[in-house]
């Protein structure tokens, strides 16, 4: 999913970001690879691995974040990212799948091109040193999600896109 990518842009910049720490959820064949990577680049101070969370912890370490990225090669439309965006994270996505759907013009959040570590280091140093962008983009964000993701809204769509459908059959 591009982590390793992650791992690679904080240690460009980790002098700039030396006071952000970085937590990371998930699990994967990969996980022990980036720990050591971590290490080798020395910010392992800066970075947690959480391991798979879900539920009440999910959201609980959504809330406490100010900045969610997802730095992934191939995508569909992310949940992940949806959630982050809906818990007023200012995020970083990669222009795959469905993630310049959710996040156009730059105005929900930022997107780089998959693979591209300085765009992501330096976008990580704009969001971390720039408190009131993380909070517009955050909002704004947020904002979205709730405005056409919202679980009555998107059923009333499905069904006007179905009754559409059967209606010209």
């Amino acid at each position: 999913k591009g982590v390793h990518d992650l791992i690679e842009a904080i240690s460009l910049r980790k002098n700039e970001l030396k006071d952000v720490d970085f937590v990371f959820a998930g699990e994967g064949p990969e996980r022990d690879h980036l720990i050591e990577l971590a290490h080798d680049r020395n910010i392992e101070a800066q970075v947690q691995f959480l391991g798979w969370i879900g539920g009440e912890e999910k959201i609980e370490s959504l809330s406490k974040s100010d900045i969610f990225v997802l730095p992934s090669y191939e995508e569909g439309m992310p949940n992940a990212l949806l959630e982050a965006m809906a818990s007023g994270c200012a995020c970083i996505a990669t222009r795959v799948g469905g993630c310049p759907d959710m996040i156009p013009d730059n105005r929900f959040g930022l997107l780089i091109t998959p693979g591209d570590v300085k765009s992501l280091s330096d976008a990580l140093v704009d969001l971390a040193s720039n408190h009131v962008k993380r909070q517009v983009i955050g909002a704004a964000a947020r904002k979205r999600v709730l405005q056409y993701n919202d679980i009555v809204k998107a059923s009333e769509k499905f069904w006007k896109i179905f009754n559409g459908v059967r209606e010209n059959q």
